[in-house]
């Protein structure tokens, strides 16, 4: 037994037998190949996916989109406009702005222009 190691002296560090892997130029593209796998798979595992961004549906990025439409539409009329209509949203009447506004560009803030009126 190895002292350093703590394996049997006849065990490489590939687990087989020195004797049953090749030698010279073929035992040595081997032992690299081996390495190169460990290594990729180590990589492989150490490296989380990193995402760009959250995977959405194709809904949720209608919805983010138009709920961005329905803000900035409201943020054009102007200061006034945007707190009293900020105001006057309760959770009914954005839900149905933004439905209004996913079904056609532009229809979310004329639903709560009217609603206000």
């Amino acid at each position: 037994m190895s002292a350093l190691t703590g394996r049997p002296a006849s065990l490489s560090l590939l687990g087989s037998r020195a004797a049953d892997l090749p030698h010279g130029e073929e035992g040595k593209t081997l032992v690299q190949a081996i390495i190169a796998e460990a290594h990729a798979e180590t990589v492989k595992r150490s490296d989380p996916v990193r995402l760009t961004g959250p995977i959405i549906t194709a809904e949720q990025r209608s919805e983010n989109e138009a709920v961005a439409r329905l803000d900035a539409a409201l943020r054009q009329g102007g200061s006034k406009f945007y707190l009293a209509a900020i105001e006057r949203l309760d959770n009914d009447l954005y839900a149905r702005a933004v439905v209004a506004e996913i079904a056609e560009p532009g229809a979310g803030v004329n639903l709560v222009r009217s609603e206000m009126l």
